[in-house]
């Protein structure tokens, strides 16, 4: 039912395929290139990946000027993919809280002209909860386990795992953070902040050097661990960072997923996912190769 969310931790059958997408960011041809080369989807953008898992590691807004295209695209291959057995799971990124919340800063300005001329206050407003999508990017997930795979946009801090945060304590206080019915009780409100900023899972960069001073320390490999035990994991898998190549870190039990999508000097799509299968993890490339992960 629209609006509902889905169990935030999925079991997965032994081999059952996943393709792992990150920081889509209005690149519509550029995403459905690289789909479609895969075999996710069809020439006429129908699921074409069975039972399969497709997951969104979030940052669908912002950025590129078809994020609309994009997220009616998902709402469609999440019903056909559940007719045929599979699944399609979206994460929150930072910059679907970002706009939900009224920032717009990264948006591109193809969308504020639109909000101007259907005379909408703000582009917030176009996403309500009374909106069709409204509802149904508000159900979605800041934090699932698929399998024994933490997906995550930004990451998981050891902060996480001090305060003992479960996937449900995170994913409903962001839930709650992103109504606009009424403000959030001054009890919720410091946790919401909390998982809302820099050390929570939409935001965090400790998996990677800092790139200022006023950044955190990157996550020390028993940081890792702690997390991955603490939610009885195997590995996360995030965007949120751009990498040039998909990228294993902390010996694999890490892999950053964000390869900007982007067109070569000769037009060609650039885009990278993670597709996995019988425990095997690849890299899949815009012409619809796989390379194996090393």
């Amino acid at each position: 039912q629209l609006g509902l969310p889905e169990p935030a931790i999925v079991p997965l059958d032994e081999g059952t395929p996943l393709f792992v997408v990150a920081d889509t960011h209005g690149e519509f041809e550029i995403a459905i290139a690289l789909l479609r080369a895969h075999k996710i989807i069809d020439e006429s953008l129908r699921w074409s990946f069975g039972k399969g898992h497709l997951v969104l590691l979030g940052d669908i807004f912002d950025r590129g000027a078809h994020q609309t295209e994009i997220l009616w695209l998902l709402f469609k291959l999440e019903q056909e993919a559940r007719a045929a057995g599979g699944a399609v799971h979206v994460v929150l990124g930072n910059h679907e809280s970002m706009v939900l919340l009224g920032d717009d800063r990264y948006l591109n300005p193809k969308y504020t002209q639109v909000a101007k001329l259907i005379g909408a206050p703000h582009y917030a407003a176009l996403w309500s909860e009374q909106a069709y999508l409204g509802r149904w990017i508000r159900s979605k997930h800041t934090l699932m386990k698929i399998g024994d795979l933490l997906c995550v946009h930004g990451g998981v801090s050891p902060e996480v795992v001090d305060r003992k945060l479960t996937l449900d304590a995170i994913n409903t206080t962001v839930r709650d953070a992103l109504q606009a019915r009424q403000s959030l009780p001054a009890s919720q409100q410091a946790l919401a902040s909390f998982i809302m900023g820099s050390q929570g899972p939409q935001w965090y960069r400790g998996y990677f050097p800092p790139r200022g001073p006023q950044d955190a320390p990157a996550a020390t490999p028993a940081d890792v661990g702690r997390i991955l035990k603490h939610y009885d994991a195997e590995k996360i898998l995030v965007g949120h960072t751009r990498v040039p190549t998909i990228t294993p870190l902390y010996d694999g039990k890490v892999i950053a997923v964000q390869v900007y999508p982007h067109r070569d000097d000769l037009g060609a799509p650039v885009m990278e996912a993670l597709y996995i299968a019988n425990k095997r993890y690849f890299k899949a490339l815009a012409d619809g190769s796989r390379v194996p992960l090393d």
